[in-house]
């Protein structure tokens, strides 16, 4: 949403934390040198504004840290951005944006002058006898975003760019020399499921499953009685029996994640029927709910494709000075998206 140059810092606001990572070095040569990982009981952002004390939390996040200001890249929450998949003629590029906007217009609960759009076009696609382009709208509100961007100022930050979670994940499949072939990244958020098809390293379809953890967990306090933070807790137990888990959570699991890798599925035939460039090779789960265990299996066993849950620093040189190291590298697919995004150039 803002220009994309160099940083160091990258900093993941999510539904109920917040996931900061400092990198030296660049994306040629990179070494984490800071991260931290603050937990909230209440969502970050909802009903269009911020909570109370996020300022505060990023002050003293980057304070116990030693991050004393800097240049940085920013998600923002699932819930705070409307993701829109369009297909449209191809025409000049002069004419485009407008084109975007009276597009998702009509989709649109704010007026068009109270939100930021931006687009990125995912190339040619067939639409009957037609060829048009298809593209991946973001929109979000301006008064949050500028309140965000006053915070992050206020602690010393340089915002270089704005981005959606999942995106930034893409960076570090390229840095996990993922990028050949026709690869699916399944991000498991809170609130939602963001998928990615990519050929190539170039993305040809996004979508989201109005799915994710927050459902897997109240699935399983439904189903065992425990209560919302209980049932988060024994979430990561794992999807099989055989990890010695509860046999009513492990049936849980299974009912919720099934209904997430059935629309996997679907996804993928119908990116297929409209591509008509071959069906995807393999799938790679990132986002909180890739601390699952097992839940690579789970998918690779129904799907029939190769399954991985993504470990960013597999390439990645992690200080020896750094706190809790061997912590960060094993929470690797919740922190991508924060480490994606200082990677990013």
């Amino acid at each position: 949403m803002l220009p994309r140059t160099g940083k160091t810092i990258g900093i993941d606001i999510g539904q109920r934390d917040i996931k900061l990572v400092q990198i030296r070095g660049g994306s040629r040569n990179p070494v984490v040198e800071a991260w931290a990982l603050l937990e909230k009981e209440k969502g970050n952002y909802d009903a269009g504004r911020w909570r109370p004390d996020l300022a505060e939390d990023l002050r003293l996040a980057f304070q116990l840290n030693g991050i004393r200001g800097g240049k940085a890249a920013v998600s923002l929450p699932d819930s705070m951005v409307n993701i829109y998949y369009r297909k449209l003629p191809p025409m000049p590029e002069e004419e485009l944006k407008n084109a975007v906007v009276w597009e998702i217009r009509k989709d649109l609960t704010f007026p068009v002058d109270d939100v930021v759009i931006d687009h990125i076009n995912l190339g040619e696609v067939s639409e009957g006898s037609d060829i048009m382009n298809a593209y991946l709208v973001a929109v979000t509100r301006k008064r949050p975003l500028e309140d965000l961007c006053r915070y992050l100022t206020d602690v010393g930050m340089k915002i270089n760019c704005l981005e959606f979670s999942t995106m930034a994940q893409v960076t570090c499949l390229k840095v996990m020399g993922e990028m050949s072939g026709t690869v699916a990244l399944v991000d498991i958020g809170a609130t939602q499921t963001n998928l990615v098809v990519l050929k190539d390293g170039k993305i040809r379809f996004f979508r989201v499953i109005p799915s994710g953890g927050d459902v897997i967990t109240e699935t399983i306090s439904h189903s065992t009685g425990l209560s919302w933070w209980e049932a988060e807790k024994v979430k990561s137990v794992g999807i099989g029996p055989e990890k010695g888990g509860d046999e009513q959570v492990v049936r849980a699991l299974h009912q919720s994640i099934e209904s997430i890798v059935d629309e996997v599925y679907q996804t993928f035939h119908f990116y297929t029927a409209e591509r008509r460039e071959g069906g995807v090779d393999r799938l790679v789960i990132s986002g909180g709910g890739g601390m699952m265990k097992g839940i690579d299996k789970f998918f690779q066993d129904i799907l029939g494709m190769p399954t991985q849950v993504m470990d960013p620093f597999s390439g990645i040189q992690v200080s020896g000075k750094l706190r809790d190291g061997e912590l960060l590298v094993s929470w690797g697919c919740r922190i991508a998206t924060a480490l994606g995004l200082a990677l990013e150039e």
